[in-house]
């Protein structure tokens, strides 16, 4: 697996279970995947186009979870307790 591969699939991961079985997810991986295996600057172009687009719409459908800090995590230890 390619960097570009291993980039879209945890991109795609974090928008969600539904977003990974889609058939947008699906696209973006073989995208990613082709990307990575390109051999000439215009054709990695062109998919690095199609790529940015699919991830845009998937972003789109299936934003991704927000990043949780550490105040997050204080926040739910506190609801936790029940305080």
């Amino acid at each position: 697996m390619g960097p570009v591969e291993e980039a879209a699939r945890a991109e795609v991961a974090s928008m969600g279970k539904e977003a990974e079985a889609s058939t947008l997810g699906a696209s973006a991986i073989d995208l990613a995947r082709r990307q990575d295996k390109a051999t000439l600057p215009q054709q990695a172009a062109q998919v690095a186009k199609e790529l940015r687009e699919t991830l845009r719409r998937l972003a789109d459908l299936w934003p991704p979870a927000p990043a949780k800090d550490g105040l997050d995590e204080l926040r739910s230890r506190r609801e936790e307790r029940g305080a």
